[in-house]
């Protein structure tokens, strides 16, 4: 079979789970066997009344048995497919589809012999006839999926950024790949931040969380949701109001560093804590 599959995901759709749905189809060649036996039973008088030698149950006793329709041959094919995959991460994902394949009517030869198979009376007659047959299936299919290749190397750690000045309106707090948990360094910045809100009262700041572009955008998106609640989580611990907090994730749209998709950027690693003019 040769299969087209459209993927939602590839085309920006902003899901709050990291699941992309997809839809296809395909044409291709299918090779159908068809076979059909009976049990074997012995004829142990001959029925009918006159008794007609040229009947065959009239000839007893006799047995019957085996193979009555056997015929194989290759048709045309199609098939429908939709399914969803969850990614677990930008190498792993698990895939789950349904998928229906079916053939138009075919007339097959028969090469078995049929009414009664196999008579051990010379009965066995029939064979080289043709009969009609199409096929249709259902399926559900799970898998798992793999991205293999080496990855590109981690980029040198940064230096220290130095503190910023106490007025500044802007605070970054940086994040390693694939993760959301504070570093040292960021713990740093969030302090400063919480300082210059306490410094300024009560004032609306934003907490907006980013992803560099490895990975499925629904992916990103989650995990810059992730980023920015832990960031709001330890200012809120610092002593900003969770009421004073427009928190928001933004997958990977707004790249400090502006990079193509698959690219390991640290820059774009972040959540801006942003004061108001």
């Amino acid at each position: 079979m040769t299969n087209v599959i459209y993927d939602f995901g590839t085309w920006g759709w902003n899901w709050w789970v990291p699941i992309t749905p997809h839809i296809g189809g395909g044409v291709g060649a299918v090779h159908v066997n068809e076979t059909a036996s009976i049990n074997s039973f012995t004829l142990r008088n001959p029925i009918g009344f006159p008794i007609n030698p040229s009947s065959p149950l009239s000839v007893a006793p006799q047995t019957f048995g085996g193979t009555l329709i056997n015929g194989s041959g290759w048709r045309f094919g199609y098939q429908a497919i939709a399914g969803l995959r969850f990614e677990f991460s930008p190498s792993v994902a698990f895939d789950i589809d349904y998928r229906y394949l079916g053939t138009p009517d075919q007339t097959l030869t028969n090469n078995a012999r049929f009414p009664f198979p196999n008579g051990t009376g010379g009965t066995n007659c029939c064979a080289n006839t043709h009969f009609t047959s199409s096929y249709h299936s259902n399926n559900l299919l799970a898998s798992i999926t793999m991205k293999f290749g080496v990855p590109p190397a981690p980029p040198p750690p940064l230096p220290p950024a130095p503190p910023p000045p106490p007025l500044q309106k802007v605070f970054l707090v940086f994040f390693d790949w694939d993760k959301y948990n504070i570093t040292a360094e960021g713990e740093k910045i969030i302090e400063l931040a919480a300082q210059q809100y306490k410094a300024g009262g009560s004032v609306r700041i934003q907490v907006n969380g980013y992803t560099d572009t490895t990975g499925s955008f629904a992916y990103n998106q989650r995990l810059s949701e992730r980023r920015a609640n832990a960031v709001a989580t330890r200012l809120a611990a610092l002593g900003v109001a969770r009421s004073d907090m427009a928190v928001s994730g933004r997958s990977y749209n707004d790249l400090r560093v502006p990079t193509p998709l698959g690219v390991r950027e640290p820059q774009n690693r972040r959540v801006e804590i942003l004061f108001p003019q």
